[in-house]
């Protein structure tokens, strides 16, 4: 879920006492679990100051759902680095 995401990348950066925490978590396949379509997928990054999460819904084979949703992660990463940049 994206609660469950949201608090896995806060309790990563937290655990890591680093300025960013990512998770994923979801159904990749190859069958559905706990009623979530297979490439539900949540992908989380935790700041000091914010949580975004993204809510997938990928329609490929298990390991195709995971490569994309490192692809989105390291995505929402670079999203918010430039943000960062353009910000100072």
């Amino acid at each position: 879920s994206a609660e469950c995401a949201k608090a896995m990348a806060e309790q990563a950066r937290l655990h890591y006492q680093s300025d960013l925490g990512i998770s994923f978590t979801g159904v990749a396949g190859p069958s559905e679990m706990e009623g979530k379509e297979v490439g539900t997928i949540f992908v989380a990054l935790a700041s000091q100051t914010d949580v975004e999460v993204l809510e997938l819904h990928l329609a490929r084979t298990r390991n195709d759902n995971r490569e994309f949703a490192v692809q989105y992660g390291w995505n929402l990463l670079r999203k918010y680095l430039l943000k960062q940049v353009r910000t100072k």
